[in-house]
């Protein structure tokens, strides 16, 4: 996939929602070799974007998500989940918590969640943690 930084759009990808568990596997499955972070956007009407980092994170902004949806015709509001990736531990960091209460500030009501693929456990973030 592209460096997101570098690439203007980034494309938006049909999927099947009641297919999760299947599309987490895929998306995460390389992880004895691939060890970076990745974070899928799942919007209500079954598109996906996915954005990637490194082995310590993905270093993307709230503007970044924000500019991308956009550019797909999509608003932060038609998002239904965020997923993304933790290699080496199943709990949320305090980057998570910072991100999801600044995507809570501008209206987003989905999901936050971490999906740990040696595990194949996801886990989501409430509002009182």
């Amino acid at each position: 996939m592209p460096d997101e930084k570098k690439s203007n759009k980034l494309p938006m990808v049909e999927i099947d929602l009641a297919d999760l568990p299947n599309l987490l596997n895929k998306t995460y499955s390389d992880f004895e070799g691939d060890k970076r972070e990745k974070m899928m956007v799942l919007t209500n009407d079954g598109k996906m974007l996915i954005f990637q980092g490194d082995k310590h994170g993905i270093n993307i902004s709230l503007g970044d998500i924000v500019r991308q949806l956009a550019y797909n015709g999509k608003g932060i509001k038609d998002v239904n989940a965020m997923i993304h990736n933790h290699y080496d531990k199943e709990t949320f960091s305090p980057t998570d918590k910072a991100v999801y209460k600044n995507l809570k500030k501008v209206g987003y009501a989905g999901k936050y969640q971490v999906y740990q693929p040696q595990t194949a456990r996801l886990a989501t973030l409430e509002d009182e943690q």
